[in-house]
């Protein structure tokens, strides 16, 4: 190393030990207003929950739900955000103060972040019974102040297990009655279309659809007689995908692309397209 490398080094190892401090205390701080947030959010929900008893609405009925609707809206308006985010939020911390006491201490001590706080309530969900749910936090909370949340999401669940009155089979079968599919719309015309499914299905119709676009994808590189295309031809779709001209053979679609086409095929959307170089736009009656 030299003397202007060294001199450099020691100078950002100076400015780096002035700045850690900083950063570590800021984190800190963070935590302990993710920690205050959540007690008061809890308290909003108690609110919520008090003037439900107080008006006798019961527990069912839309009647039940709008002292929380109510208290989430007045929360939203003053944050700018949608009240139905405010009241998963409100839910949330009602969880974490009441049964996970000491993941919320942590987290006001500036030992854990928030993204830790997620970790250990979402594991710790499959625990009904608050006795072996207070062995678990106090299982995972001491490897929480030593790893980062990355890491603690898979130890955390693991753990749970072992705590957990009901096993993944049962689990599995209860979760099975949620299955579903449904549409996002996003910009510029698009729309997302989501399903949650058994994983081993959702797994299996990925790999399905893989396995026909790898088809298509080694197809279009052979010519009918056999032969490789050859440099030149492929210069040639290239540069005419480029020039936005429609040829029958240039087929430059990325995997994800052809993934994408085969499966509105296979519903009887867009008959075909999968063969060509893309993809129509449906008519809209």
């Amino acid at each position: 190393m030299t003397e202007t490398a060294l001199i450099a080094r020691l100078r950002a190892d100076e400015r780096m030990n002035a700045l850690l401090p900083k950063l570590i205390e800021v984190r800190a701080a963070k935590a302990r207003l993710d920690a205050e947030e959540a007690r008061l959010l809890a308290e909003s929900d108690t609110i919520a929950s008090d003037w439900t008893d107080e008006a006798e609405y019961g527990r069912v009925g839309s009647d039940a739900g709008f002292p929380y609707r109510s208290v989430a809206a007045e929360i939203g308006a003053a944050w700018r955000v949608s009240d139905r985010t405010v009241q998963r939020q409100m839910s949330d911390a009602a969880t974490l103060v009441t049964d996970y006491a000491g993941t919320l201490d942590a987290l006001a001590a500036g030992l854990i972040s928030a993204a830790h706080v997620r970790a250990i309530v979402t594991a710790g969900a499959i625990i009904e019974t608050p006795g072996m749910r207070a062995e678990f936090e106090q299982d995972v909370l001491h490897i929480a102040c030593a790893q980062s949340a990355t890491r603690l999401t898979p130890l955390a669940k693991r753990r749970a297990e072992w705590y957990a009155e009901t096993t993944f089979e049962q689990r599995h079968r209860r979760a099975v009655e949620d299955r579903a599919v449904w549409v996002t719309d996003v910009d510029d015309g698009m729309a997302e279309l989501r399903a949650l499914l058994p994983a081993v299905v959702a797994h299996g119709v990925h790999d399905r659809l893989s396995e026909m676009a790898r088809t298509v994808i080694d197809a279009r590189r052979v010519e009918p007689d056999g032969m490789r295309e050859s440099n030149t031809d492929t210069a040639a779709q290239t540069q005419a995908q480029t020039d936005g001209e429609a040829t029958d053979t240039a087929d430059l679609r990325t995997t994800d692309q052809i993934r994408a086409d085969i499966l509105g095929d296979l519903l009887g959307l867009a008959p075909g397209s999968w063969t060509r170089g893309g993809i129509m736009p449906l008519s809209v009656a």
